[in-house]
């Protein structure tokens, strides 16, 4: 995963690849359990996910400004879980950390 930065918040992309180490193309929304953590566990947010026109397989999504005004300067927990009903199937849970500085 990676960050790029759009005005006054983050955008996080990342990839699904199935076993055989192709990208897993065409997901939904629904696909994916994504939850941003303030620091001390008392803030959160679960973002929209969309997939990149240009690179699909590629997905993204926005921590929201107003999050990241409540929540202020410091580390976020970022958790991404997908899980797919359709063949072919990808199950997968990871998580990173979102560093705010001013």
């Amino acid at each position: 995963m990676f960050w790029t930065k759009q005005n006054n918040t983050f955008r996080a992309w990342f990839q699904a690849i199935m076993s055989s180490g192709q990208l897993r193309t065409g997901l939904t929304s629904g696909s994916f359990t994504i939850e941003v953590i303030n620091e001390n566990d008392s803030l959160s947010v679960v973002p929209f996910v969309s997939e990149s026109v240009q690179k699909p397989g590629l997905y993204y999504f926005d921590v929201p400004q107003d999050f990241l005004i409540s929540g202020g300067v410091g580390e976020y927990g970022v958790s991404i879980e997908i899980s797919t009903l359709t063949p072919p199937n990808v199950v997968s849970a990871t998580s990173y950390v979102l560093n705010v500085s001013q």
